[in-house]
């Protein structure tokens, strides 16, 4: 067994590897230092164990700077894998000691789950990977049905929901993106100006199921106005569906607000500037009070997060 083969069996430390990392993260070995809490001639010194272990030079200095070799760079490739599956092991055996796996079932209405979803699963499987999740998306009525019955564990609404009254339903707002008016930028409606309900009459649409809140809310204003809905119109519960046929160009449709000013879908759709048009403003989450799984309240905390990023990034 040669000394290289050797340092690798018994020599090598996982602090060495950390610190390479950190280098190549950092660039300086100050803030290694500082992110490692040790001293400056503390990490000098497990760098040029590393160096003297493996007999080459595994950074060398450039001016005022050190600048990883071939050999560094190839190293520190292997060393990142390795961190990284240590600190994905260590999360996993924390979750497991602190009990969390099984299952958490999370609802939302169609337009709440396309923005909350995303950002809520990601941030969620960092802070508890060995948790199964179950996404269910409908209408409000049915939702709050399961969580009710305990079949959810957490929903996302636009609508307080009736239990929410007898204290067995906890709730609170996340964050505002309102029911906009829609329509495609190849609709005659996207180039008008001063626009009026009374402009919207006849007119085709695409429409969220009618026992939905979203519907309700833009039938009302549609009265409200003396205004009713075209001829042809196409209630559709698939928000892919509904998205779709806004977009062919000859329907109005409703959308939340941030879907609707996002990179992805802004250049091809106009929000229409109507009067009092913007509707169910509030984006809710609830839970049951007798849930109380660090699941849950980790579930919870991960919303909120991913709500105040959405905020600030608007």
């Amino acid at each position: 067994m040669d000394h290289v083969e050797r340092f690798f069996h018994k020599g090598l430390k996982l602090n060495q590897l950390r610190a390479l990392v950190l280098l190549g993260q950092w660039g300086q070995v100050r803030i290694v230092a500082q992110k490692m809490g040790i001293s400056q001639p503390a990490v000098s010194r497990q760098l040029a164990e590393l160096e003297s272990g493996l007999s080459v030079p595994v950074l060398r200095r450039v001016g005022n700077g050190l600048v990883f070799t071939d050999v560094g760079l190839s190293l520190l490739s292997r060393a990142r894998e390795i961190v990284f599956q240590l600190d994905q092991a260590h999360q996993e055996l924390t979750s497991m000691s602190s009990g969390l796996r099984g299952e958490i079932a999370v609802g939302a209405v169609p337009t709440v789950m396309l923005n909350i979803a995303t950002p809520l699963l990601l941030s969620f499987k960092e802070r508890a990977p060995l948790v199964n999740i179950n996404l269910v998306e409908d209408t409000s009525d049915k939702l709050y049905s399961l969580l009710t019955n305990g079949t959810l564990h957490l929903l996302f609404s636009r609508v307080v929901p009736p239990h929410f009254a007898d204290g067995s339903i906890a709730g609170e707002i996340l964050f505002e993106d309102p029911l906009v008016v829609v329509c495609s930028r190849e609709h005659p409606l996207a180039s008008k100006t001063d626009l009026q309900p009374k402009d919207l009459a006849s007119q085709q649409w695409a429409l969220p199921p009618t026992e939905s809140p979203a519907f309700q809310a833009i039938n009302s204003w549609m009265h409200e106005n003396g205004v009713t809905f075209g001829e042809g119109s196409i209630r559709v519960a698939a928000l892919s569906v509904y998205h779709t046929l806004i977009l062919s160009g000859s329907m109005l449709g409703i959308m939340s607000l941030k879907s609707a000013e996002s990179a992805s879908v802004a250049p091809y759709i106009k929000i229409l500037d109507l009067p009092g048009a913007r509707f169910l403003s509030s984006i809710w989450m609830f839970h049951n009070r007798t849930e109380t799984t660090s699941a849950l309240r980790i579930a919870m905390e991960c919303a909120r997060s991913a709500s105040r990023e959405s905020s600030h990034s608007t």
